[in-house]
């Protein structure tokens, strides 16, 4: 096979960089040692007070703590007229953050309401992970709200909720999991995972070329935009400049030319990482290294 085919049947690779809750109270059955005790305190289709609430609009801090290293949401802007209030992640400043995750967290912070007591006086909080939490919550407000909130959270109770209680009071109840657990992430969890936008056809930019470079390939793998339909069997927009000339399957194409955008990543792994996370990630000394230059004048 000659070394023009094998440049031609060669794979392309792509390396990601690495990058810079929604509260549902629906108690469900608790502990079998606690759920006797708790039959007359609540029952099932009773709505309880909250444990605690306030203004979404008032909350000045969040401050998570636990073993993944917690987080602080901080108020940027308070709210004004119609317009929320508008907070952001200590320690993540300049880094994209994902909206639909952090737009609503105060609003789904700002009260505890449970559905179910599952004791008020535990005499062994060990039994729901209470001794030891796994993640300790401060929610601090300004205003008509103006005070304290601190919750525990604790260990996911046999139907698949959380144990929660105050601080300085015993009553401990359950909630769901759905906002709640993420209470024990780190802060990455808050970054946006689209690593590049993919824009609407009418601001898709220009792909003037793309580079591909890998350790075992002689020369770089080129495609450039040729300005206009060539002949050849192909109407593709876009032909390989190197190692040889060839023109592109139509049909794939794009695949090959607009790949990169909208490129998500399934987790991100470290806001700053270090040289021995990037080693460990494989980016210190990437097998593959993929250049996109556009006509708008940005290279990724």
């Amino acid at each position: 096979m000659s070394s023009g085919v094998k440049y031609l049947i060669a794979g392309v690779a792509v390396v990601a960089l690495l990058g810079g809750g929604v509260f549902a109270m629906k108690m469900t059955d608790p502990a079998k040692n606690s759920e006797e005790d708790s039959e007359t305190s609540s029952s099932e289709s009773e709505t309880l007070a909250p444990v605690y609430t306030g203004s979404s609009d008032d909350i000045v801090s969040i401050e998570v703590k636990n073993d993944a290293g917690g987080y602080t949401f901080v108020r940027k802007t308070k709210a004004t007229g119609e317009a929320q209030a508008v907070f952001t992640v200590e320690g993540l400043d300049g880094i994209k953050l994902d909206s639909n995750l952090v737009d609503g967290f105060a609003v789904q912070a700002k009260e505890l309401v449970p559905e179910k007591i599952i004791a008020e006086k535990a005499d062994d909080l060990s039994n729901f992970g209470l001794d030891k939490p796994k993640a300790e919550v401060t929610v601090t407000y300004d205003g008509d709200s103006a005070g304290k909130a601190v919750i525990l959270v604790g260990n996911n109770t046999p139907g698949g909720d959380i144990y929660v209680k105050t601080k300085d009071a015993d009553t401990v109840y359950s909630v769901s999991s759905g906002f709640v657990k993420s209470y024990t992430y780190e802060k990455e969890y808050f970054i946006s995972k689209t690593v590049l936008e993919n824009p609407s056809d009418k601001e898709m930019p220009v792909v003037n070329s793309i580079t591909i470079e890998r350790p075992n390939l002689e020369k770089p793998i080129v495609l450039e935009y040729t300005g206009e339909n060539k002949s050849g069997g192909t109407s593709a927009t876009h032909v390989m400049t190197s190692p040889v000339k060839a023109y592109l399957d139509v049909s794939k194409s794009a695949d090959y030319t607009h790949g990169l955008f909208g490129l998500t990543a399934d987790t991100v792994l470290s806001a700053s990482p270090t040289e021995e996370e990037l080693k460990v990630a494989g980016i210190a000394e990437p097998t593959c290294t993929v250049t996109m230059k556009c006509d708008d004048g940005k290279t990724y």
